[in-house]
């Protein structure tokens, strides 16, 4: 098993020699054989190897079984570990999340926080198949076809290869305990229950189907690359120049700047798929939220011209010519103004918009 997570690593380029790691520890069976995995790796790639553990303060006394489970761990492993605890209910409540996105978000942040460089998840063939079909239940596009990417930023996955088996009988041969998390024996989570009644089902059909769901990923993503390195060159083919406004600005509002335009016609000699994929690179790169169907509607008003409002300050417009992503500046506000009629006969009040209001 070492040697083809080895293979994996070298693959996709996770390690560069003298790289500082750090684990993200929950206690469970996989992340205990992520620590272990690396440890053999460390004298291999020159790695200074941390730990960090993310109590989510979820589950009580038996949260804090798996922290001082960690702690232990990392001691008689002579690796240090950094140890936070979140409040995940009062931040879900605050901003309006489910428990597993709150908790998911919160656990990544802490990730960043305690690690230098890199950080390796516990993310392994079976996670990966899981993750495929959740998107298939839920309708999906090519990207959720490509399943759980070995490297994004600086997160790498060195167990993607291997299966949730094979690493438990890993911990079994070597004689390390781990924590089961109870709640994922029940079946209140979609996921549980894929993974305890689907997969299963499917793997009396195929034996080898997380590793099948494993070759398809991968292959998709070389054509999700394919696909964006193409989107790229049609978006700088495209590219235009902003238009100048050439109307007289009287009020002193702002005007709707233009912060990229196209060439409409050169858009639309392009099939859609590959215009659906540049207009999801416009959406990423200025940090507006879309779906497959936000890209439709995006299609549809590049053939047809208009304007399609995108996000609060932000709207498409298209012409005959082009099409430009606007963005509305958004005025300051005017704090309330109080004047005395008694005072001098010409008061100035200086306004935000840089005007004079002279009464």
């Amino acid at each position: 098993m070492i040697d083809r997570i080895i293979s994996f690593v070298e693959q996709h380029r996770m390690l560069q020699q003298g790289d500082c790691v750090t684990v993200g520890l929950s206690g469970g069976a996989d992340s205990v054989a992520l620590l272990y995995v690396m440890r053999e790796l460390t004298p291999r790639y020159c790695l200074t190897l941390t730990a960090c553990h993310v109590n989510h303060q979820l589950r009580g006394e038996e949260g804090d079984g798996d922290e001082g489970f960690c702690r232990i761990l990392c001691e008689r492993l002579e690796i240090p570990l950094s140890v936070r605890r979140i409040d995940v209910r009062h931040y879900c409540k605050a901003n309006k999340l489910s428990i597993e996105e709150g908790a998911r978000e919160l656990r990544y942040r802490a990730l960043r926080e305690a690690s230098a460089d890199k950080i390796a998840t516990a993310h392994h063939a079976d996670d990966n198949a899981e993750t495929v079909l959740l998107n298939l239940l839920r309708g999906t596009a090519l990207d959720g076809l490509c399943g759980i990417a070995p490297v994004r930023g600086q997160i790498i996955r060195p167990l993607l290869g291997v299966t949730r088996a094979e690493l438990e009988n890993y911990l079994n041969g070597i004689g390390q305990d781990y924590r089961t998390d109870r709640t994922n024996l029940e079946d209140a989570q979609l996921r549980n229950r894929l993974r305890h009644h689907v997969i299963p089902l499917l793997r009396k059909e195929n034996p080898d189907f997380s590793q099948g769901i494993l070759r398809m990923t991968e292959g998709l993503r070389g054509d999700r690359g394919l696909l964006e390195r193409s989107a790229r060159e049609l978006l700088e083919r495209a590219a235009l120049p902003p238009r100048r406004r050439s109307s007289v600005r009287l009020t002193g509002l702002p005007d709707s700047a233009q912060a990229a335009s196209w060439d409409r016609q050169t858009l639309l000699a392009q099939p859609r798929p590959l215009r659906l994929r540049a207009f999801k690179l416009v959406c990423g790169e200025f940090g507006l939220d879309f779906d497959q169907e936000r890209l439709l509607r995006l299609d549809r008003c590049l053939a047809a011209t208009g304007t399609l409002q995108l996000a609060p300050y932000w709207r498409m417009a298209v012409d005959f010519s082009r099409a430009a992503l606007l963005r509305e500046v958004p005025l300051e506000p005017i704090p309330p103004l109080s004047i005395d009629l008694d005072g001098p006969q010409l008061q100035e009040i200086a306004l935000p918009c840089g005007r004079i209001l002279r009464i």
